[in-house]
């Protein structure tokens, strides 16, 4: 599979703005240069194939780049380490595909408690 398939693109325009500070572009993952006044920061992006988190993907990353070989689809680094500690690939989208069955054969109880609890 090509993994550029799987991949977005993400584009903020500080070329009319005065930017926004280091500390919310590092808040949402993003490195400082992303929010610098008076630039462009263009970056492809994923999102994790078992929280739907958006990662965007740094070209200059040292670290491998976690991809599931069960769903194949790049995952982002809090879902690795939960499949590190064992646990199973669950798809965002087969978790959502179990609820709505759930809903549709009448046990919308049991769905809305499993969504608010943990």
């Amino acid at each position: 599979m090509n993994r550029k398939n799987l991949e977005g693109y993400l584009c903020i325009d500080h070329r009319n703005s005065p930017g926004v500070p280091e500390e919310i572009t590092h808040a949402q993952g993003l490195p400082a240069e992303a929010g610098s006044a008076d630039t462009i920061f263009e970056t492809a992006v994923a999102t994790c194939g078992h929280c739907e988190a958006q990662v965007y993907l740094n070209s200059n990353r040292t670290r491998e780049r976690y991809f599931c070989s069960s769903c194949n689809h790049y995952i982002c680094d809090s879902c690795k380490a939960d499949q590190v500690s064992g646990k199973a690939c669950y798809p965002f989208k087969a978790m959502v595909g179990d609820l709505l069955e759930k809903i549709d054969k009448g046990r919308e109880s049991e769905v809305f408690q499993s969504i608010l609890l943990p």
